[in-house]
């Protein structure tokens, strides 16, 4: 009974260790298990900003070409507008130089139209005296 009961013990033991065993084993896979679980939560969040942060640089690629097309545009405008003031500038030159002649030909002009009173006043006169003459001429 003795020996029974030792080897009845003994093989309690070994059950005991290979139990112990099996719940270490347990607890270690349990744990690989959870950390696996964490790190497969951490890679699917990395991958959620990785995505969202794809999702960002589109979205700024496609804000930063708009903002680039519409400085081209403001750029041409200003170009087209810088032109038209150059050439504004240009009429507004040549419209001054014509207003000077303008103003010297209106000169001309006023004396000429005195010089041509001054004639015909003594054209007029001239002919009174012609007149007179002639009248003067057939009295004698």
């Amino acid at each position: 009974m003795t020996n029974s009961k030792s080897e009845a013990d003994s093989l309690v033991n070994a059950a005991n260790r290979r139990t112990d065993k099996a719940e270490q084993e347990s607890a270690g896979l349990r744990e690989q298990v959870t950390l696996l679980t964490v790190d497969q939560a951490k890679r699917e969040i990395e991958k959620a900003q990785h995505e969202k942060t794809l999702e960002q640089h589109s979205t700024t690629l496609n804000e930063l070409a708009d903002k680039r097309t519409l400085i081209v545009q403001l750029q041409t405008q200003e170009e087209s507008r810088q032109s038209e003031i150059n050439r504004l500038t240009n009429e507004l030159v040549d419209v001054k130089a014509d207003s000077k002649l303008l103003a010297a030909a209106q000169g001309q002009l006023v004396e000429l139209q005195r010089q041509i009173s001054q004639l015909q006043s003594d054209l007029s006169l001239s002919e009174r005296e012609r007149e007179s003459l002639s009248v003067a001429l057939r009295r004698q």
